[in-house]
């Protein structure tokens, strides 16, 4: 992914939190804020991988991590979306 690429969360973990921006990971493993971390996920709408890096903005002990979307493609963005907006407007 180039330069910026970020430190491999080789931990089990769920996204619990998701929008175009960013995500909140459920994960015991606390980052600090400023951390780069990579991210690897599928949506429950497709069997495709979404790769990108994203900087962590905050941290909740034993909880997780918020983060906010660094490099993510323009497609998997849009498939987020789509995604988010048929949960909101069920």
């Amino acid at each position: 992914m180039g330069p910026s690429r970020g430190k491999r969360c080789p931990h089990q973990r769920a996204v619990t939190a998701l929008d175009p921006g960013g995500a909140f990971v459920a994960i015991e493993r606390n980052y600090p804020p400023g951390s780069v971390v990579e991210l690897r996920f599928k949506l429950s709408s497709s069997a495709e991988r979404i790769v990108g890096t994203a900087v962590v903005r905050y941290g909740r002990k034993d909880k997780g991590i918020g983060v906010e979307f660094l490099e993510i493609s323009d497609r998997h963005r849009r498939q987020i979306m789509d995604l988010v907006t048929r949960i909101t407007h069920r």
